[in-house]
């Protein structure tokens, strides 16, 4: 399981254990310290290790959804919640004294940069505690598995160099294995008969975890290394160097029901991961149309986008001519302007020419009605004179016209 689901989830004590004994590595580092928790799921062991003596813990996930119901369910005053991406961490350098990152790195694009991230943001001599599942073992006899939600599959030494590269040689490494044994189980925490057994509703019952008082490992007739581990966590601090101590998480169950859980009964994981996998196929397939939805729309969006250039060259194109008309109209209106004012001028100085014209013509009317005037005051002796001779001239001249007109007809 990815992370434990504290709403819709029923209570599955196999799920509980592995992921109550990855954060019980960090147990013995965190009492009055301030905690970073990356990728930290629903919340849940970041609020075991503020329970644990943490002074102060900030769990970070890009997740909105398990940010919420982070905060909803174990925020309180020294124990937070944000929404970020863990490979670009919104803290100064130097700000946790203990930095914890289980489960996270097989999930990342850029692993190296979010290490990074962590070693920036841990204090000098502090502890940080990583882990990574070994996707190798748990998907062996499954062939072409693939868990869409994990970049990379990690073995041990892939991990083990990776992480190295960023923080050093580790204090310690621990492999996270199955657990089988006996437990002496207190009357008080058995179901008896008379009392109806209630199983959990929830996750959450795994805050109600208690530390056991004696527990002896005997030799494994088995072998176990990390090439049959569930999970490695590499460990680097300064403190208590020589801690080298197991840690479990483990739940008691009918003796011939080993591994399987009460509310889960005959579980085969097989069957369960052939059928996650057939899921997370449908989901795959469904992811495949939407990027194919992608980048149908991004092809649309930069043809738009292109169109838009166009239309905005277009637009600037006009807006040039528009501003170049508009300036040959501000010129013709000013060469408009100037011809009126040359009319307006013209006109006057015809008007100016007539009144001369008027003026010089009646000048010479009353010259010319002068010097007639002069011209018959001295004729005038004359005419009396010569009046009745001329006069008689042409009496003869009219009657000699009209005699040659007769002669001719």
């Amino acid at each position: 399981m990815e992370r434990l689901d504290f709403d819709d989830f029923k209570y599955n004590a196999t799920e509980g254990t592995i992921h109550l004994a990855r954060y019980l590595n960090a147990k013995p580092y965190v009492y009055g310290k301030r905690v970073l928790d990356a990728a930290c799921g629903e919340g849940y062991g970041t609020r075991l290790m503020y329970n644990w003596g943490a002074s102060s813990v900030v769990g970070v996930d890009i997740s909105e959804v398990a940010i919420d119901k982070a905060t909803k369910i174990f925020g309180t005053e020294n124990v937070s919640y944000m929404r970020h991406n863990v490979e670009e961490l919104p803290f100064p350098d130097n700000s946790f004294d203990v930095v914890v990152s289980l489960e996270t790195i097989e999930h990342l694009d850029e692993p190296a940069k979010f290490l990074t991230e962590l070693h920036r943001v841990l204090k000098k001599g502090g502890t940080a505690i990583i882990s990574c599942p070994n996707d190798n073992y748990y998907v062996q006899n499954i062939p072409d598995y693939t868990n869409i939600y994990h970049k990379k599959r990690y073995s041990w030494t892939e991990f083990k160099q990776l992480v190295e590269t960023e923080f050093g040689k580790a204090s310690h490494w621990f492999m996270g294995n199955s657990l089988s044994g006996y437990i002496n189980l207190p009357l008080s925490k058995c179901n008896e008969p008379e009392t109806a057994p209630k199983s959990p509703e929830n996750m959450q019952c795994i805050m109600q975890a208690q530390s056991l008082s004696e527990i002896e490992l005997i030799p494994q007739d088995e072998y176990v290394n990390h090439w049959v581990s569930v999970y490695y966590v590499g460990v680097w601090t300064r403190e208590d160097t020589k801690r080298d101590d197991e840690s479990a998480a483990v739940y008691p169950v009918p003796t011939f029901s080993l591994h399987h859980d009460k509310v889960v009964p005959d579980v085969n994981p097989y069957s369960m991961i052939k059928e996650l996998t057939e899921k997370e196929q449908i989901v795959r397939d469904e992811l495949c149309l939407v990027q194919k939805q992608m980048n149908d729309l991004s092809t649309h969006n930069i043809s738009l986008t292109e169109e838009h250039s166009q239309l905005k060259e277009a637009h600037r194109v006009m807006t040039n001519e528009r501003d170049r008309l508009k300036g040959m109209n501000d010129m013709l209106a000013e060469e408009n302007l100037m011809l009126s004012n040359r009319v307006e001028q013209l006109t006057a100085e015809k008007n100016d020419l007539i009144n001369s014209s008027v003026s010089n013509e009646n000048r010479i009317h009353e010259i010319e009605a002068s010097q007639e005037y002069r011209f018959g005051l001295r004729c005038r002796p004359f005419l009396k004179i010569f009046s009745k001779p001329l006069l008689f001239v042409l009496h003869i001249l009219r009657k000699m016209r009209n005699i040659i007109r007769k002669f001719v007809h």
